[in-house]
């Protein structure tokens, strides 16, 4: 049954199963609960002397005492409080249950919510007192406002995870975003360093393996912009819509592996425009497919066709031998070596 205790009569229970706690977080929970009252209810056992045991809800009623302590509430005041019975009920399977069964929202339910308040005009400051997190923490949660809508469904779906949102939040350039995601969700690749490391690339140089591939005509008719000036020349121009490059060098790519596999009936062909090659192929690993039996009339060319290598290898071999045989009969040139014929007067003497 459900009843109102005094504070004063509430101790904690042996049989709580949370021991751990910061002083920080009771001070935090404190400023919750004196902001908003207790939303959830303290579940007690009987005591001894008209006391009440805490079997669940520790952290509250840790809470709840400092409020008294620093004078927000009273010793009198009560709060609510389910009563369970010490004979009956398992107190400890009560506790673990009760802290198993609770729930943290998700980030982006946490994000919209932040963000309601900060639209009503609350500070950060006081929404971080309110929830007992840090400051940063609230501004982490509001910098997911920034990112494209695709990227948020993606992580209230549980696709991709905080960090890796976090990551693409790093910019607050949506089509930047977007870019990056689509190049890397789908292949199964791509850390947080690796998004931050794309994301960062905000410009490409005009002769940059990806320029050179997609060409600049076509990146300038698909409404690519490239920053020159009077002294600039392919080496030192900027193309400063990277997203356009990418996207028109992954389409190219695409392209050219379809044909790839139709040619060659190849089962499946992974195309990624990448810089980062180890990233997209990290996961592939080499086949050595064996080689089928030959038929009859196969065996038959191949055997004529080992003849004609064995009989070009003899022929070979006996040419280097010639050659070398020729080059022994060969007479060498004699150096620095004079015949009586042209002595000089001196050396006759």
């Amino acid at each position: 049954m459900f009843k109102p205790i005094s504070i004063a009569k509430l101790q904690l229970s042996e049989a709580n199963v949370r021991k751990s706690h910061t002083e920080r977080d009771i001070d935090q929970l404190a400023d919750d609960i004196f902001a908003h009252g207790l939303l959830q209810n303290l579940v007690v056992v009987p005591g001894k002397r008209g006391q009440f045991e805490v079997t669940a809800g520790g952290r509250r009623l840790r809470a709840l005492k400092r409020l008294v302590e620093q004078g927000r509430y009273t010793a009198d005041t009560e709060v609510n409080c389910l009563v369970k019975n010490a004979k009956t009920d398992n107190l400890t399977e009560v506790s673990l249950t009760e802290n198993f069964q609770r729930q943290a929202m998700s980030p982006v339910d946490q994000f919209r919510a932040f963000k309601k308040m900060a639209d009503d005009g609350m500070e950060v400051e006081n929404i971080s007192k309110r929830f007992g997190v840090t400051v940063r923490f609230i501004e982490g949660r509001l910098r997911l406002s920034s990112l494209h809508p695709t990227i948020l469904a993606a992580l209230e779906a549980d696709e991709i995870t905080l960090d890796l949102a976090k990551a693409y939040a790093s910019t607050s350039n949506q089509n930047r975003q977007i870019a990056v995601y689509e190049r890397h969700h789908d292949g199964g690749y791509g850390g947080t360093n690796t998004i931050r490391r794309a994301i960062a690339e905000t410009s490409i140089n005009g002769t940059s393996t990806l320029a050179l591939f997609v060409t600049e005509d076509a990146y300038l008719a698909a409404g690519g912009r490239i920053e020159r000036d009077l002294f600039t020349d392919n080496s030192t121009e900027t193309w400063i819509d990277p997203e356009i490059a990418e996207k028109l060098g992954q389409a190219k790519i695409e392209a050219a592996g379809a044909l790839l596999q139709a040619e060659t009936g190849i089962g499946n062909v992974i195309t990624a425009c990448a810089q980062d090659i180890w990233s997209t192929s990290r996961d592939l690993h080499r086949v050595f497919i064996p080689n089928r039996a030959l038929t009859a009339e196969e065996e038959i060319e191949a055997n004529g066709l080992r003849e004609i290598i064995s009989a070009t290898q003899v022929r070979l071999e006996e040419d280097e031998t010639l050659s070398e045989d020729q080059s022994a009969d060969r007479p060498r040139p004699r150096d620095n070596v004079q015949d009586d014929d042209h002595r000089s007067p001196q050396q006759g003497r």
